[in-house]
């Protein structure tokens, strides 16, 4: 009582009190639980609310930014278009002879370049250009794009020649491991030969793992590795064995006279394996005087 009779009330102020402590919950209620969870609300609403007000001048703003960006873009576009264009021939050319050595003689390769006016239709990849790789597989034939006339062999040997041509002087591109499953499929001889020789050139800047049947391309590998099939407790097991050198030197004796190894199959063996590393020697002198990408 006596600490009422010293108070001061003051209806006007009482309402007010009442009404700002009815506001603060409901804000509390609508953006957080706490005071400084309220506060942080209404500054991020400010700021927003700014934004919105002088939306109109950013907006001009954000035009001019573009307007620059597409320009610098179209500069850069066409000083690439210019480079894919002076770099085309030579890849072409390259690949042309690297695919003769693979024995596709009648093969010419070449890559299309087409320039797209419109910025909205650049792709991501390509850009201001469409680019298609063309092969003409057979003489007195039109090139045509090589995913659509170009057989599984072939496209194998394609791969190859490109990698062949754009790996020199240690450029390892994106891609650290390639794997070549019966790359020389219906193939002999000759062909299948120089297949071996192009696979370790790339081999020299890539792993590279091949899966072969003829002797001629084995006699090339860094590592021989045989897979073999048995039966164990009643199931087929298949297993990959590492080759020591005598035993590669059996493996591709058998490769080329069959199970029955003789001497002579041994000594064709040895043979094809030396033949091998001196072609080699011979790939790395030639290989100074080549265009390099």
């Amino acid at each position: 009582r006596h600490y009422g009779e010293r108070c001061d009330l003051d209806p006007e102020r009482l309402e007010f009190i009442s009404s700002r402590l009815t506001l603060i919950t409901q804000l509390k209620r609508k953006y957080g639980p706490s005071i400084q969870e309220v506060i942080a609300a209404y500054e991020t609403l400010k700021l927003e609310y700014e934004s919105l007000d002088s939306s109109e001048e950013r907006l001009q703003k954000i035009r001019i930014e573009i307007k620059d960006i597409l320009k610098e873009l179209k500069e850069k576009a066409q000083r690439l278009s210019k480079k894919r264009r002076s770099i085309s021939k030579v890849l072409g050319d390259s690949i042309t002879a690297e695919l003769r050595d693979l024995k596709m003689e009648s093969s010419v390769f070449n890559v299309q370049i087409e320039d797209i006016d419109s910025v909205s239709d650049w792709a991501m990849d390509s850009g201001c250009n469409a680019i298609e790789f063309l092969i003409q597989t057979n003489a007195g034939e039109s090139a045509k794009p090589l995913g659509r006339v170009a057989s599984g062999g072939e496209l194998s040997r394609v791969m190859l020649a490109v990698r062949r041509v754009t790996a020199h002087g240690g450029e390892s591109g994106s891609i650290g491991v390639y794997l070549f499953d019966e790359i020389d499929s219906g193939m002999s001889g000759q062909t299948a030969f120089a297949v071996g020789r192009k696979l370790k050139a790339v081999a020299e800047y890539h792993q590279v793992i091949c899966i072969t049947h003829l002797p001629q391309v084995a006699a090339f590998a860094d590592v021989h590795r045989v897979v073999r099939k048995r039966e164990h407790s009643g199931r087929t097991m298949t297993e990959v064995l590492a080759l020591s050198s005598d035993e590669r030197r059996a493996e591709v004796a058998r490769m080329l006279g069959g199970e029955a190894i003789c001497e002579s199959s041994l000594k064709n063996a040895d043979d094809l394996i030396r033949q091998a590393g001196r072609s080699m020697k011979t790939e790395k002198k030639t290989k100074k005087g080549e265009k390099v990408l």
